[in-house]
Order: C-alpha cells, then sequence, then structure tokens
C-alpha cells in the first residue's frame, strides 16, 4: 500500500510538472520566437507524457519484463529529462527576458522595440534551451557507455603480509533487466578475465530482472578467483521477487552473506568478510538498521587482522570503526548519476552521502562504486564502473 501510494504521489508530481512545462513553453513562445510549431509541441507535451505512463502501466500488468515495459519506462524517463530540463531553461529564458524590457528603463538611450534587438533577443533566449538539452542527450548517452574497470589502491597499516596486492573485484548494481542485459554482462566479463582476482564481491542489486539472475550468477561465477565468490542483498532484491532471489542464490556457487561472516584463509593469513543486509527503507535514516545488522554479524566471531564488510548502503562506513572494519565495500547510490572529477556533485546533500569513490573514517575506509547498471538512465561525468581494489601495507 505504502508503495502504492508513493508511486502515485510521485507520478502526480510528474505530471503537473509536464502541465508546468507546457505553460511556461506557450508563454515564452508568445513573447519570444511566436513559433506555431513550438506552440503545438508544448500543448501535447504533457499528453505524450501521459500516453508512456498508461503504456507503462499496461505493460506492467501483462508482462513486467515485455519489450513495451522497456519502451514505454524509456519513455518515461526521456519525458522525465526533458520536463526538468526544459523547466530549468525556461525559468532562465523568462529571466533573460524580463532583463531584457528593464534595460531600456535603466539605459535611456536604448530604444526598447527596435528590430536588432527583438532579433537578439530571440537568439539569446535560444541559449539556455539549447545548452540544457545537450547536456541531456550527453547524460542519456553516457548511461550507455562501455564500463570502467578501474584499479582502485587502499593502503592499511595493518594488513598481513600474505594480502599485499590482494585483488578484490567489486560488482555492484547490475540492475539487469531493462539497460543492462546478459549479452552486456557477457561482454563485460570478457574484459574482466583479461586481470587477475583474489575474490569476487557482489554487492546487491544485481537484476531486476529475476529470470536472469540465475544466468548472470553463472556467468559471474566463470571468473577465475582464489577464493569463492559472496553477495550481499540489496533493496532491489526485495522488490523483485525476493522468496525467488533466495532460491536462485541457494543453487549458486556463489554464497550469500546476510548478516554473517566467514574467515577467508590466504597463503596461511587470515581474513573476515562480513555481509549485512539492506534495511530497504528509502529516504530515511538506516543507521539504527545497519548497526543491528553489524551486531549480529560480528556476534560469536573473532575481529581478524583484516576484516572487509559487503554493504549495499555505503552508511555503514560511520559503524564501521566501532566493529573493528578496515575496509566497506558498498554501492546503491549509482555515484549520484551525475559527476565531476571522480567525485558526485551531490555530495553531502541530504542523507545521501558517501557517494561515489574513497572516503575514510577513524581507521576504516570505504569504497563506493558507481555501479555497472542503472534503473535511471542517466549518466553525465560518472560513468558505470566495476572497480578493481587492490589492498596494499601502508
Amino acid at each position: 500500500m505504502q508503495r502504492l501510494l508513493f508511486f502515485l504521489a510521485v507520478t502526480t508530481i510528474f505530471i503537473v510538472l509536464t502541465f508546468v512545462v507546457r505553460f511556461l513553453m506557450r508563454q515564452a513562445n508568445k513573447k519570444i520566437w511566436q513559433k506555431r510549431w513550438l506552440d503545438k509541441a508544448a500543448f501535447h507535451y504533457p499528453y505524450l507524457f501521459l500516453l508512456s505512463l498508461v503504456l507503462m502501466i499496461l505493460s506492467a500488468s501483462l508482462a513486467r519484463q515485455s519489450l513495451m515495459m522497456k519502451v514505454s519506462i524509456t519513455l518515461g524517463f526521456i519525458f522525465l529529462l526533458l520536463s526538468i530540463t526544459l523547466l530549468l531553461s525556461f525559468l532562465a529564458v523568462f529571466a533573460f527576458y524580463f532583463g531584457f524590457k528593464l534595460w531600456p528603463k535603466i539605459n535611456k538611450n536604448t530604444r526598447p522595440f527596435s528590430s536588432e534587438r527583438r532579433r537578439a533577443l530571440k537568439v539569446t533566449a535560444s541559449v539556455a534551451p539549447i545548452l540544457l538539452l545537450g547536456t541531456s542527450v550527453r547524460g542519456f548517452a553516457g548511461a550507455f557507455s562501455k564500463v570502467q574497470i578501474p584499479v582502485i589502491s587502499f593502503h592499511f597499516k595493518n594488513l598481513p603480509t600474505a594480502f599485499e596486492n590482494f585483488r578484490i573485484l567489486h560488482l555492484s548494481d547490475l540492475h539487469l533487466g531493462y539497460y543492462f542485459n546478459l549479452k552486456e554482462l557477457e561482454n563485460l566479463i570478457g574484459e574482466l578475465m583479461r586481470q587477475n582476482y583474489d575474490l569476487v564481491l557482489i554487492t546487491g542489486d544485481c537484476a531486476d530482472n529475476v529470470n536472469q539472475l540465475a544466468d548472470a550468477l553463472h556467468l559471474i561465477d566463470q571468473i577465475p578467483t582464489r577464493l569463492p565468490k559472496f553477495f550481499s542483498l540489496g533493496n532491489h532484491e526485495y522488490f523483485r521477487d525476493f522468496p525467488r532471489t533466495l532460491r536462485i542464490l541457494e543453487k549458486s556457487n556463489i554464497q550469500l552473506l546476510r548478516n554473517e561472516a566467514v574467515t577467508l584463509v590466504h597463503n596461511s593469513s587470515k581474513m573476515r568478510l562480513i555481509g549485512i543486509d539492506d534495511p530497504v527503507y528509502m529516504g530515511r535514516e538506516i543507521t539504527s538498521f545497519l548497526a543491528k545488522f553489524l551486531r549480529k554479524a560480528t556476534n560469536g566471531n573473532e575481529v581478524e587482522s583484516f576484516n572487509l564488510l559487503m554493504s549495499h548502503r555505503p552508511q555503514a562506513l560511520d559503524l564501521a570503526p566501532n566493529f573493528g572494519v578496515d575496509l566497506v565495500l558498498a554501492g546503491h547510490t549509482h555515484g549520484g548519476q551525475v559527476g565531476f572529477n571522480g567525485r558526485s556533485v551531490f555530495e553531502n546533500w541530504g542523507l545521501h552521502k558517501y557517494l561515489w569513490g574513497k572516503y575514510q573514517k577513524g581507521n576504516s575506509q570505504l569504497y563506493t562504486s558507481a555501479g555497472v547498471g542503472h534503473w535511471f538512465p542517466f549518466r553525465l561525468g560518472c560513468p558505470p564502473e566495476a572497480p578493481v581494489i587492490k589492498l596494499k601495507q601502508g
């Protein structure tokens, strides 16, 4: 019931947004460009969004993973991006327009309605929509760019010598289903197999289409490693037929760590690997949930020389020092979808912190992956990634 109410509220906001965009577009066209085709496009704009919404609901009732569903969801996201872009651009257009009208009152030597100034207004007022629309197109295209495989080194004073140059392949947020599928995963694994790994960890949100999960786990299991492969849960595992997901994981060679820890032995040295569950909740404080999971996972097992935590949510870093965790690997955030110079532009906004990259708190460190896939097809300066974590003594 809560999910239905949330969906209705979000949908209502988006519908209202499209009508606001239509109003601004028609008013701007009336005052500046006076193009008939632009007025018609603005008039029909909200109804095209409603059509994509109807297709989405219809396809969801027929078959969740049908081609119609993929097309309708993509159209819905495109209209959402367009609505946000057009809203910002036409607010800029009106700011310029009123400044244009105010200028003759400030400068008495300027003629208010000369043909040259009117042409200048039309051209200049077109700049903001063109620039912002170009940015949106670039961000949409970036969602389908090649998955990066960066090698990221972490230094630890307490790292046993046996784990020097230990390599962990971190896979997070594949979101198999709409925009990243088994074919793309197979191609990625072909790229990944050019390197060597000691351990492979999957930190949640693996498949939005559960029909692809078993094959995906089988493909990932083909990657040669010295130690077993492990999986921790994300919120989308709960959203997409959770009982079936658990059954598939039980049959897989990849081990699920759900609020539990295992001891890994490498060259006669030990590492404690901890995997915690996901609190599922969105947009609210989750520290108490993560603390409960960590207490359950670490109860009854010893702290080793090196302790590694798998957590879908990067907020686990706040608790890591109290539980003797040296390194946290997390995902969930997709890097905020927009990044610059290796950091999310939304860093430390609200509850969502540790959005992308390396972080440290006390003696604990964190890497938040921007993720392999996504359910929202927009990435600007934040490419999909499958990072390789390299442990170093420091």
